[in-house]
């Protein structure tokens, strides 16, 4: 399981887009907003009072300049719903033109925004720890839930399927609490172990993230709430309110004092190979294997494992033919078809005798002209080439006739043995 997670963990990075990889127009993200129908990700960058567009690959654009005080920022149909500190105001999603602008008398920073599907939207105030609830046609607005809410509530998600708000704080051990609609009672779902929560989102299986402002961590629930939860990903420090983008599966986490949006891909939902299994179980990824046939048990299937029958859990392949060093019988020469006329395990093209030149099956003066005709006659090359090289030089020349003229009639060193110590050096 150790490379399945340096697996996961390599492939994020290598498909991790970051603000600071193009044009950042970004200066501490508190939000991140996603628009199915769009295809991009809309950012509150708070400290320079702005809404940034961005695309699935990290392209930044300037939505709306100047926005004070943006925080919470939700997409719903076409309009961009963005939280200002004391209130809510609607963008076009065309245009960037304000639609609407809702003032919450009395407020004390209004953050996460959040819409149903009977018409109506919420929003919460941090330090009055209340919900606002408004009628997206008249913009009329009531105190929604006025107590029993923990402290410095940040950001809500609606849970269609049980018709209620779920709501995340930063209070110590902070609650996963429900908020029933349209009555609004008040129950807890999950005690979570930690603090700080600042964001909430689920993706189209059904699992909740939240995201921990304090650790910058990312933590995702099973879609019952059963289970410990899971450790999805670690940001550099503060990780804002985030959102997950449901059409490419990736997991947008605003890094607030990082001034970037990390878009992290979700491995545990994307099936690179579409075998019907997610990259994060499948022992090939990025090659169909249904069976998930795997001979030597080394994690990789043999599908796309360099050695089928024997363990290599390095995936080594030095001479970079497709087949593994484990089980390669020329390491480091390439020979993809690992042609062996003999039969003795080691592959023709390394398979040979040290000065046979001519490959007539031992090492003579017929070897010796054989090289004088290749390096001053254009003739044939040794067979195969590596067999001139006698002096492990690396090339073939006047100093491997020498040399084997030496060896031939002067007892000389044996061929590719230039230091005399009875092993073969090339």
């Amino acid at each position: 399981m150790s490379r399945k997670i340096y697996l996961i963990i390599a492939l994020a990075i290598l498909v991790i887009f970051e603000t600071s990889g193009a044009q950042n127009y970004i200066n501490g993200p508190w939000a991140v907003a996603w628009d199915p129908a769009g295809n991009c990700f809309y950012v509150s960058s708070h400290d320079n009072d702005r809404i940034v567009a961005m695309e699935p690959d990290g392209q930044q654009s300037i939505f709306k300049d100047p926005f004070e005080y943006c925080t919470g920022i939700h997409v719903s149909g076409d309009t961009l719903f963005v939280a200002n500190g004391n209130g809510v105001v609607g963008l076009d999603l065309e245009d960037a033109e304000t639609l609407f602008e809702v003032e919450i008398l009395g407020s004390n920073l209004i953050d996460g925004v959040v819409t149903d599907t009977s018409g109506y939207f919420y929003c919460v105030d941090i330090y009055t720890k209340k919900i606002h609830r408004i009628n997206r046609t008249t913009l009329s607005k009531i105190l929604f839930v006025s107590s029993g809410l923990p402290t410095l509530p940040h950001n809500m998600l609606f849970e269609a399927d049980n018709n209620r708000l779920l709501l995340v704080s930063a209070e110590y051990h902070a609650p996963i609490l429900a908020i029933q609609l349209p009555e609004g009672t008040l129950s807890e779902v999950v005690t979570t172990p930690h603090s700080s929560i600042d964001g909430i989102t689920r993706d189209d299986f059904g699992y909740t993230y939240i995201s921990s402002f304090n650790t910058g961590n990312v933590y995702r629930y099973d879609p019952e709430f059963t289970n410990p939860p899971f450790l999805f990903w670690t940001n550099p420090s503060a990780a804002g309110s985030i959102c997950y983008n449901t059409t490419d599966h990736i997991l947008a986490v605003p890094d607030y004092y990082g001034d970037v949006v990390s878009l992290v891909p979700d491995l545990y939902h994307i099936d690179s190979d579409m075998d019907s299994i997610f990259d994060a179980f499948d022992n090939c990824p990025s090659t169909p294997n249904t069976d998930q046939e795997n001979s030597d048990t080394d994690e990789y299937g043999d599908s796309c494992d360099n050695c089928i029958f024997v363990s290599n859990p390095d995936q080594e392949d030095a001479d970079s033919d497709g087949v593994g060093d484990s089980c390669d019988n020329c390491i480091d020469v390439y020979n993809p078809g690992q042609e062996d006329s003999d039969g003795d395990g080691i592959g023709n093209v390394c398979d040979y005798m040290c000065g046979d030149a001519d490959a007539s099956g031992g090492v003579d003066i017929d070897d010796v002209v054989y090289l004088i005709s290749y390096i001053f006659q254009s003739g044939l090359e040794p067979m195969p080439v590596e067999t001139g090289d006698v002096d492990c030089s690396e090339i073939t020349d006047i100093d491997d006739v020498v040399y084997l003229i030496t060896y031939i009639f002067q007892s000389g060193y044996m061929p590719c043995d230039p230091d005399g110590n009875g092993v073969r050096d090339c």
